[in-house]
């Protein structure tokens, strides 16, 4: 027995939108938070809106600000990430993935 995985292209009219901000590695002491800044452009012709969710390793001690929002074409928005450790969190490589949806699009940085 085999299994056949098709990979279909789905072309958008225009991306939707687009994710810019610096990817880091960092070292953070536990309760020092940091704060990371992505920002999300709506790239297409339509108002769009956005919803923002985090996974990954570091998920439980970090949050995103704002979890949704609505843009105009071609406007921005920033989007603040807190990471801060408990006093708990064991001394590792955690790692944080923020995924940004608008429709049937989900990107993540």
């Amino acid at each position: 027995m085999f299994v056949l995985i098709f990979i279909v292209p789905i072309v958008f009219s225009a991306e939707a939108f687009t994710i810019q901000g610096e990817l880091t590695q960092d070292n953070l002491c536990p309760t020092a938070t940091g704060l990371y800044t992505f920002v999300v452009t709506n790239t297409g012709k339509d108002v769009a809106e956005y919803s923002i969710s985090l996974s990954g390793s570091a998920e439980n001690f970090a949050v995103a600000a704002p979890t949704g929002f609505i843009l105009q074409p071609g406007k921005t928005k920033t989007i603040y990430n807190y990471i801060t450790p408990k006093s708990t969190t064991v001394p590792g490589m955690y790692n944080l993935i923020i995924s940004v949806s608008s429709g049937s699009i989900v990107k993540n940085v």
